[in-house]
């Protein structure tokens, strides 16, 4: 008897290690919820994060494992190991800047280049105060001083397959993720990319709760404008050359256009990108449409009928009902909307939704848009 009590005791015991080795080797479930191009996972004693589409149209993904030790760990030659929390970060494009300082970690960041587009108030300081280098051009940055910087992370990104100085980063061995947020179709799998900056700075938890909230306010006015019966039309863009730049009909814009109550005439279109369209076509097609939203950097009336005289041919220009984006901008010329938008998407739906449907909120001040002005010809750069 006492044979066979210790007998079901090791057993027992066996059991439970093996359950227990299962939990640690079986990662966590995904509960990434809208965005595409990332999934972070807890296994063990790290996190595993992959960016599934580094650039538009790659077939391969990278796989980065977070953790605050190597110990213990076999890692594989496809696998980045990256030590968490990150004490010091470059970024490469302004549209990461608001998760440091959301996160209350703005203090990493250590180099910028082009550093006179930021609108972040704290990241300007820190600028001032010599505590972000100027690096140059995103795609010439000055190698020199970032290896004088000695960064944990390189935070890249690249709209083409050329990979710049970032190929010159990876053969001195600093790592580099590069981030796809603008590649995500939905506007709240942009703003979740939060979460991929709380992996890496080890704030998992302040990043879910600030994705949260947003998800929430977006949702909250999602439903708000879709009690609307009647649906204004609209259309985006301009000419650039001989095409007219519109967003696809799957592309973010047309998602936030339809979401705060509006019916964008493109969408229909299956893309995700951006069509390059005949102005003629666009014309003909668009011509009657109440709303005009997104005019590039003219934020003016007069700036676009010099621009171009058939401009002035569209319904939405005779009504002046057509908006930009840049009513607020950075005294170097960045664009706010461009730096907060991909993480505010809220904002950004509550000013559509005030454009469209000024009922629904009365008391809302614009954030981000502005109508074009009737007299002024000055533009702001994009």
């Amino acid at each position: 008897m006492q044979k066979l009590l210790i007998l079901l005791f090791v057993l027992c015991l066996a059991a439970c290690v093996t359950k227990q080795n299962e939990n640690i080797s079986k990662p966590t479930k995904d509960d990434v919820r809208y965005a595409k191009g990332f999934s972070l996972r807890t296994q063990g004693t790290y996190q595993e994060l992959i960016t599934h589409q580094p650039v538009d149209g790659a077939p391969y993904g990278k796989v980065f494992w977070l953790g605050k030790s190597k110990h213990g760990l076999t890692i594989p030659d496809s696998v980045t190991f990256i030590e968490v929390p990150i004490k010091k970060i470059i970024c490469t494009s302004t549209t990461h800047l608001p998760h440091l300082v959301s996160l209350q970690m703005p203090e990493t960041l250590v180099g910028f280049p082009t550093t006179e587009y930021i609108c972040s108030e704290e990241i300007r300081n820190l600028v001032a105060q010599g505590k972000v280098a100027e690096l140059g051009s995103e795609q010439n940055m000055n190698l020199e001083k970032i290896l004088t910087l000695q960064p944990n992370l390189v935070m890249g990104y690249t709209l083409t397959h050329a990979t710049g100085s970032y190929k010159s980063l990876k053969q001195v061995g600093i790592p580099i993720l590069y981030n796809a947020d603008f590649l995500e179709q939905h506007p709240l799998g942009r703003a979740e990319w939060i979460r991929v900056a709380g992996a890496l700075l080890n704030k998992n938890k302040q990043a879910d709760s600030i994705f949260s909230a947003i998800e929430k306010n977006y949702t909250q006015l999602k439903k708000l404008a879709d009690s609307v019966k009647h649906k204004p039309t609209v259309f985006s863009g301009v000419l650039y050359g001989d095409g007219w730049f519109m967003p696809g009909g799957k592309n973010y814009a047309s998602v936030l256009f339809r979401d705060s109550g509006m019916r964008y005439i493109w969408e229909d279109d299956s893309s995700s990108g951006y069509l390059q369209l005949p102005a003629e076509l666009v014309l003909r097609k668009a011509k009657s449409a109440t709303f005009w939203i997104g005019t590039a950097s003219f934020t003016s009336m007069r700036a676009l009928e010099q621009a171009d005289h058939r401009y002035t041919l569209f319904d939405a220009f005779g009504t002046s009902n057509v908006f930009h984006y840049n009513a607020r901008v950075s005294p170097g010329g960045g664009s706010f909307y461009l730096e907060e938008g991909y993480l505010r998407p809220d904002f950004i739906l509550a000013d559509l939704i005030k454009i469209a449907h000024p009922e629904l909120l009365p008391n809302h001040n614009f954030i981000y848009y502005a109508k074009l002005d009737k007299n002024n010809t000055s533009t702001e750069r994009k």
